[in-house]
Order: C-alpha cells, then sequence, then structure tokens
C-alpha cells in the first residue's frame, strides 16, 4: 500500500517492498547508435482509479463543461479497467 505521496504525488513511498524485482534502467547495445529503454510502468492494479473532470464540469449552464479526456495516441493501445469516469461528460 502507498504509505505516503511526495513531490506532488510524482513520488510515492510504500509501506513494504514489492513483491517482485523491477528493472528501470537503460541498456546500450555494443551495434545500435541508441539504447533501448527498459522501464516500464508500475501500478498497483487492484485498486480502483478514478478519473474526473473539474467541478465546473458538473454545473448545469456552464460553458466550460469540459470533463475529461482519456486517450492512446499515435498507434498507442488503451486498455481501461476498473477506472471510475466521474464528471467527464462534454457538453
Amino acid at each position: 500500500r502507498v504509505a505516503a505521496l511526495e513531490e506532488g504525488g510524482l513520488v510515492l513511498e510504500l509501506d513494504e517492498p514489492l513483491a517482485n524485482a523491477h528493472l528501470g534502467t537503460w541498456h546500450w547495445h555494443d551495434d545500435a547508435h541508441a539504447p533501448s529503454d527498459l522501464r516500464a510502468a508500475v501500478a498497483l492494479l487492484d485498486r480502483t482509479v478514478k478519473v474526473q473532470g473539474d467541478d465546473a464540469s458538473a454545473r448545469a449552464g456552464n460553458a466550460f463543461q469540459f470533463g475529461a479526456h482519456v486517450g492512446a495516441f499515435h498507434g498507442g493501445v488503451l486498455r481501461v479497467e476498473n477506472v471510475e469516469f466521474f464528471r467527464t461528460g462534454q457538453a
């Protein structure tokens, strides 16, 4: 579980070590001009994630009812499970 958030939520501290090793590095190839990025996003997948628009998005008649956008671009793939979308409609 998350024990603390720091640097505006960009850094988190866990209450115990991760169960598996997680490699976060670059690998330089002898025969290549650029390294391979071996880093991966790591998250606790069994918790609920909430994506929400701001308070103004919920007010009727508000010209700024933008809600929220989630997407995968440039050939990316987006799979979403156990996510709550709140105040995310478009006016």
